[in-house]
């Protein structure tokens, strides 16, 4: 499998007009709805993104949330960090949840995750009687 990431953009969505590519390993993702929600206090939203992707294998990409999206709003991603695995993903989407008593609206095009992709080891899990004598560690 390639080393690239390959997006596609859903629904007629434009590059760039629902999700930024920050630099080589981060994606901002911003909601795709063609209208505003009103998220209130205790209601989980599952939000589009108007994206797809392929994540290259030895690799995962990671829901986080939005740098002051949480403090500025009161809303947080449910899952987070949610993992996406290597492969084709269907559409990606963010799940919210607000804290707060009056409602909080999303807006199209809003900012309200980013992906972080990284690179995962191969390390295998071995069974032991004792970690700390398998470490040399006393």
């Amino acid at each position: 499998m390639a080393s690239n990431v390959y997006i596609e953009y859903l629904r007629n969505y434009k590059k760039n007009e629902w999700s930024t590519v920050i630099n080589g390993t981060v994606i901002d993702l911003r909601a795709a709805l063609t209208n505003s929600i009103m998220l209130f206090k205790n209601a989980v939203a599952i939000v589009p993104t108007g994206i797809k992707l392929s994540v290259p294998q030895g690799y995962e990409m990671r829901i986080c949330p939005a740098p002051g999206f949480s403090t500025s709003t009161g809303v947080l991603l449910v899952n987070a960090s949610d993992a996406i695995l290597d492969g084709v993903t269907k559409e990606v989407t963010v799940s919210l949840l607000t804290i707060i008593n009056n409602g909080v609206p999303i807006t199209p095009g809003q900012k309200i995750a980013q992906l972080k992709l990284s690179k995962v080891p191969a390390v295998p899990f071995l069974e032991c009687r004792n970690v700390e004598k398998e470490l040399d560690v006393e």
